[in-house]
């Protein structure tokens, strides 16, 4: 049932997904996205499965993560 969930959940409908962002906002800017699969990887691990503790550095790593996202997705200000 694992290996099913992972071959057609995770597999099929993650890239049809995926896809789909690339054809919506280009592949640069989908690419980026893919730093919030360990978010919810983790929050799915808290709800779903529920055996999983969580720990201060789960706070951590979603600051990091956001503030990389939110760096790459920042507009440059012409200096000139």
């Amino acid at each position: 049932l694992g290996i099913i969930y992972l071959a057609l959940i995770a597999g099929v409908y993650g890239n049809i997904i995926y896809n789909s962002g690339v054809r919506r906002i280009g592949p640069s800017r989908t690419s980026i996205f893919v730093n919030f699969v360990p978010i919810f990887g983790v929050i799915s691990s808290l709800v779903i499965i529920q055996n999983e503790k969580f720990s201060p550095w789960y706070i951590v790593s979603l600051i990091l993560i956001l503030s990389g996202v939110g760096l790459v997705n920042k507009k440059v200000e012409n200096t000139n």
